[in-house]
């Protein structure tokens, strides 16, 4: 029996339903047995936590019922239990971290996909195919990775060849493996599947999207390479979850334009459609196949791209921080602070509450009002005139001096800053955390500030922090009083004064930026709201596939490109389109109407309104800063894209019906 017998009668036993039934049962077998070997050998090597016992020595002393305390003894004991109530929330919340070590999820998820990859293969019936193609990979990834390993610093660039093989080779295993089962998903004998069915196989052949494709695939490949391993942990999983996600949508945001477009307009030029519609094919049905077929496509990609950013995250989530000797164990402390900042704030779902500015009665702003009015009219008496616009920037210019002078603290002074709506948090107890960032003049990298921070029922806090960074420090829910948290930052150091000591005052002024304090609390898991991130760019998706699809019933090619691109970056861009046009007005400084900004605001506005719930839609920038992105939002959003999907879906329809196809394709 020569070789190529071989073969053919090895395909025959990986397409045999026997073999099929065996290999996934062998599969879940090792899935199993794999997952149950991770769970007890991870248990073994949890972090250590803190216990209460380390806690004893500032555990204030309850008096006896019957004794009588004088008020400085009634002062220091309440000191006392703050200070107490202050570690134990540390102390929880620390806690809550260094569990997360013995969280098995990430290697969990990776058996799974790995299982479910490999039981597609073996039911598409190509389980020995699929073997064969590991086997070879193995052999070139192992020894690569085991030299330069073996080479020490010298042989990184092996490791790094060897990681970006094995990632290319799994990611684009795994689009090939969705792609087949995306075909057979949609292997029903309807029109509609039919039509989608084909654009998959479109999209494999079509010269613009195998790019984007082969794109996608090297770049989710090599970014893990590209991370500075000296930075901290934080801004390398911060960056990677940037560009992977936010670069992966723009690739596949891309390729479902071109995709699109392409797949309505080549099939009239090249007269393909009239032997569809001769089916007959209904219009409604061309067009929901072609739209299925795009978003199916985005789907498997987006899924691909998806699943290997979570992995790598969860990856990096697992190597030392900096101050660490292993990942989750802080040399010196109980946890560093690159390891609590990525915890607490990156890879969470928490939201975030700004301070409360101080109202200024409306007698008192009229009056700033109207003396800023007199100043500018006393500058420039014959130029100047009190217009709705001129007195709308006088406002704005007041309010934006007001809130610069009150986050300016001057040396030695201080700012008390008030956040509401802790209600919830105050009644579940739930951890806290206080995110800031302080200005001292340039931002010298080489100084520090020395900044207290005092709130009710806990001793003041000081803190040596670098100009410029954003730093956190966790707050005890005992510190709320009726869903009302009071924060007062001083500029210098409490305790030096205290003892009189000259040099307790910081020497420049301290500017905080309006977002650049917030207090912030967790409402969900980092690994739900990734889901719910990946299913509103899944979404905004659908969208720009019904935009190109209904561009290309009526346009050819290149303009339907040119109009679906066009609509997309307007999309993209709508958010700062809005910010800008607050400040872009009709008339000049001197509230003179100028022709041309108004031609400009009159199609500029209608434009950033139609695209603003598109521009609110940004989980990408939340899922870096660790916000949540919850499911009312997700459903307000998939509402108002299902009506626009629906609106476009209907009009692409009306025209189609309407179209001579036969002479549109033929002359």
């Amino acid at each position: 029996m020569n070789i190529r017998e071989r073969l053919a009668q090895l395909n025959r036993l990986q397409r045999s339903r026997m073999f099929k039934i065996i290999a996934t049962v062998v599969i879940a077998a090792l899935a199993i047995a794999a997952g149950g070997a991770y769970l007890v050998d991870h248990q073994r090597q949890t972090a250590p936590m803190i216990e209460d016992a380390a806690l004893d020595s500032i555990r204030p002393e309850e008096p006896p019922k019957d004794a009588t305390l004088t008020k400085e003894q009634q002062l220091e004991l309440a000191a006392a239990k703050s200070r107490y109530d202050a570690a134990k929330a540390t102390q929880r919340t620390i806690n809550d971290i260094l569990r997360r070590k013995a969280d098995p999820t990430h290697v969990l998820v990776f058996i799974a996909a790995a299982a479910a990859i490999a039981t597609g293969v073996v039911w598409l019936g190509l389980g020995l195919t699929g073997l064969a193609l590991l086997c070879v990979v193995s052999l070139i990834v192992w020894p690569l990775r085991a030299i330069g390993l073996r080479l020490g610093e010298s042989g990184n660039r092996l490791v790094d060849w060897s990681s970006f093989i094995a990632a290319l080779s799994a990611l684009a295993f795994s689009f090939f493996v969705l792609m087949e089962l995306a075909r057979l998903a949609l292997s029903a004998s309807h029109p509609v599947t039919a039509i989608a069915r084909n654009v998959i196989n479109e999209a494999v052949r079509m010269k613009v999207s195998l790019v984007f494709i082969v794109l996608l695939i090297f770049m989710l490949a090599a970014l893990p390479g590209l991370l500075d391993s000296s930075t901290q942990l934080r801004y390398r999983v911060q960056s990677f979850m940037q560009y992977g996600t936010g670069g992966s949508f723009w690739i596949i945001a891309l390729l479902v334009l071109f995709l699109g477009v392409g797949s309505v307009a080549f099939e009239q030029r090249d007269k393909v459609i009239w032997q569809t519609m001769t089916k007959p094919v209904a219009a409604w049905q061309y067009l929901l196949g072609k739209w299925l077929g795009v978003v199916t496509v985005a789907a498997v990609l987006l899924a691909v791209s998806s699943t290997g950013v979570f992995l790598f995250v969860e990856y990096l989530r697992n190597q030392n921080a900096v101050g660490e000797k292993l990942p989750y164990v802080a040399v010196g402390q109980a946890i560093s602070e690159d390891r609590l900042v990525l915890e607490t704030q990156v890879l969470s779902a928490r939201t975030a509450l700004r301070f409360q500015m101080p109202e200024l009665s409306s007698e008192e702003f009229a009056k700033a009002v109207q003396s800023r009015l007199e100043q500018l009219k006393a500058s420039d008496p014959v130029q100047f005139q009190d217009t709705p616009t001129v007195r709308r920037i006088v406002e704005e210019q007041i309010l934006a001096d007001i809130q610069q002078q009150y986050l300016n603290i001057g040396p030695g002074q201080e700012r008390m800053f008030t956040f509401t709506g802790l209600e919830d948090v105050q009644k579940k107890d739930l951890p806290l955390t206080l995110r800031y960032k302080v200005s001292i003049g340039a931002d010298d990298p080489r100084e520090t500030a020395r900044v207290t921070f005092g709130m009710i029922n806990t001793q003041p806090r000081v803190q040596e922090v670098p100009l410029g960074q954003a730093m956190t420090i966790p707050i005890s829910p005992a510190s709320i009083e009726d869903g009302k948290l009071d924060i007062v930052i001083l500029n210098g150091d409490a305790y030096r004064r205290m003892e009189g000591d000259p040099g307790w005052s910081n020497n420049g002024s301290m500017a905080v930026e309006p977002d650049g304090i917030q207090v912030s609390f967790p409402v969900g898991s980092y690994r739900a709201n990734f889901l719910r991130v990946a299913f509103v760019l899944w979404l905004k998706l659908a969208l720009l596939a019904m935009i190109a699809i209904v561009s290309a019933t009526f346009l050819s090619f290149s303009v339907a490109s040119m109009v679906a691109f066009g609509t997309f970056l307007i999309a993209e861009s709508a958010g700062f389109l809005n910010t800008s046009l607050e400040y872009f007005g009709a008339e000049d400084a001197q509230g003179k109407f100028v022709l041309w900004k108004a031609i400009i605001r009159f199609v500029a506005v209608p434009i950033g309104e139609l695209f603003r719930k598109y521009s609110d839609l940004a989980p990408t920038a939340s899922l870096v800063d660790g916000k949540i992105v919850d499911w009312v939002s997700v459903i307000q959003s998939g509402l108002w894209i299902f009506l626009v999907c629906g609106a476009l879906y209907a009009l692409g329809v009306f025209v189609f019906k309407n179209r001579e196809l036969a002479t549109y394709s033929g002359q």
